[in-house]
């Protein structure tokens, strides 16, 4: 059977102290989670100021949201590319 997965994510409503609280809180708090695996899902300023607490917790990290293209002149947009070189593993 697969293993199920949860996914967290705080939309436009934390930034980098609270987001890291919340992170830092539910490492903590957390239920057993040995029959899931739970990943962070956070904007994309936070995911390199979060991606080391993220990573070492035993959690995925993800984004909110990936553009389609490899690249090119699309401001405001990120890449799969790009995210995996910041550690992503997600994307909702």
């Amino acid at each position: 059977m697969a293993r199920r997965l949860v996914v967290g994510n705080w939309k436009m409503n934390l930034g980098p102290a609270t987001g890291l609280s919340l992170v830092q809180e539910f490492l903590t708090e957390r239920p057993a989670l040995d029959s899931v695996d739970a990943a962070f899902c956070v904007p994309f300023p936070l995911l390199a100021p979060l991606r080391d607490v993220i990573i070492e917790g035993g959690l995925g990290l993800g984004a909110q949201d990936v553009f389609w293209k490899a690249s090119g002149a699309f401001t405001g947009f990120v890449s799969a590319g790009m995210l995996k070189e910041v550690g992503a593993t997600h994307v909702i």
